[in-house]
């Protein structure tokens, strides 16, 4: 496959959250309608359908974290399920997990882990975390809370600077840039 350059994943891990998504999904659109993969967690889509319906919606790609944290082997398939029936997308792409395989899911590993869900993350430290590693091909992984909607106006700016084009991991796969 020919490399095509200039491509950075923006991914989110968790949700969806009553509080946090909604916010999260207003600022990606005040920022240039920027589109992300979102990796949810089948349980939290059963118990907040509309929001993860709405993820969807916005045209964000919709991947597969597992069912609940933490994660109990054999319910990938119910966590699919749930992602299913809550935003109409059967995910293609999932985190590392040891059901993954037979279940037909691609798997990755984030290249830039922002550590936005350590209690003591702030906005600097979420993008001095992202920035360790950013480069051509990143995976950028954030969560759906305030320190990582914080660095992200700061992070995309980067990005841009860099000549990196921000958007969902099939954009990145396409171009032959994954690295999971």
């Amino acid at each position: 496959m020919t490399r095509v350059t200039g491509h950075a994943a923006l991914t989110f891990d968790g949700g969806p959250h009553p509080d946090d998504t909604p916010e999260l999904l207003a600022l990606l659109d005040r920022l240039g309608g920027v589109r992300a993969t979102f990796f949810l967690l089948g349980l939290a889509a059963e118990r907040h359908p509309a929001i993860a319906g709405a993820i969807a919606g916005a045209g964000h790609e919709i991947a597969v974290l597992g069912f609940r944290l933490p994660d109990v082997r054999g319910e990938l398939a119910q966590a699919v399920t749930s992602i299913n029936a809550a935003t109409g997308i059967v995910p293609y792409w999932c985190r590392p997990h040891r059901d993954a395989r037979e279940m037909g899911l691609r798997t990755v590993r984030p290249t830039c882990p922002g550590r936005d869900d350590l209690p003591d993350a702030t906005a600097d430290s979420v993008y001095r975390s992202v920035l360790r590693r950013l480069d051509d091909g990143a995976q950028i992984m954030l969560h759906h809370g305030p320190a990582a909607r914080s660095a992200l106006p700061a992070l995309l700016t980067t990005c841009r600077a860099r000549g990196l084009r921000v958007g969902p991991l099939t954009g990145t796969a396409a171009a032959g840039t994954i690295r999971g």
